[in-house]
């Protein structure tokens, strides 16, 4: 009995990049207790937020670039059973290339509207207590008090760092120090997680949001020299420990592409 192949489903296109934020209405308390334990085990969805004045209002923040396909696969024309040609594949990664990925962000980065003094007061209380508590997730994994992955933490982060993209708008630095401090934090957290991750594509996806924008700040002149120097010193130990981390893995040849590229962006630029 002869099977039919499954078809191919469609993907999104690779530059794809969100231009606005859909409206709604949050109802979230960005003050909650920070001595309350009962909230360490779970880290808090970052997506879920309202800055007073209609900054933010979105639930559901999905910046993520998807492949795309870039093989055109001619139609199976050939009998059943006789044998099939060799394919060549260009294998790309698995996230676009820095340059497929900084021409979406120069093409998308519009002008946000500045955000407010009690605004900006009340996007930095939330952002230190979403930080805070990704922190202690990962102090009580080291003290062996809960389990925790890196995918538990990476998600979070790259949710938070959304947030301060959206914050940064041409002419403002908005919340830059927030993109030292979650390279910082990351540092830590990819020295002590095991990098055997099922799902690596959100990992390196945010390793090259991060790569991007800063790059991209960097070029228009919202993110100093000196800045860049103090990030460069970061990403270059990162880099170290992850490539170090895969190359102990049974994922290396899967990731080899993405690993060879990492920080590409600064690096150059530093």
């Amino acid at each position: 009995m002869s099977l039919n192949a499954p078809t191919t489903p469609t993907h999104p296109a690779a530059n794809e990049e969100i231009r606005y934020l859909p409206e709604g209405q949050l109802d979230i308390d960005l003050n909650p207790d920070l001595d309350d334990d009962d909230d360490d085990d779970q880290v808090m969805d970052s997506n879920h937020m309202d800055v007073e004045g209609g900054f933010i209002k979105d639930q559901s923040i999905d910046q993520t670039h998807q492949l795309s396909q870039h093989h055109d696969i001619e139609p199976d024309t050939q009998p059943r059973g006789s044998p099939k040609p060799n394919l060549l594949i260009d294998f790309r990664g698995i996230t676009p290339t820095f340059e497929e990925s900084y021409e979406a962000t120069r093409l998308h980065f519009t002008a946000h509207e500045e955000i407010t003094g009690p605004q900006q007061s009340k996007l930095i209380n939330y952002l230190d207590e979403q930080l805070l508590k990704i922190q202690r997730v990962f102090i009580k994994t080291q003290s062996g008090e809960i389990n925790s992955t890196i995918g538990s933490i990476i998600e979070p982060l790259y949710t938070n760092a959304k947030l301060v993209w959206l914050s940064i708008s041409p002419g403002s630095h908005g919340n830059v120090e927030y993109f030292i401090k979650i390279l910082n934090d990351l540092e830590d957290y990819v020295s002590f997680y095991n990098l055997n991750i099922g799902d690596r594509r959100e990992f390196f996806e945010f390793l090259q949001f991060l790569d991007v924008k800063l790059s991209y700040l960097h070029d228009v002149g919202l993110f100093s020299s000196t800045g860049l120097i103090r990030v460069v010193s970061i990403i270059s130990r990162l880099r170290i420990v992850i490539i170090d981390k895969f190359s102990q893995s049974e994922s290396r040849g899967e990731v080899e592409t993405e690993v060879s590229r990492l920080f590409e962006g600064l690096l150059e630029r530093s």
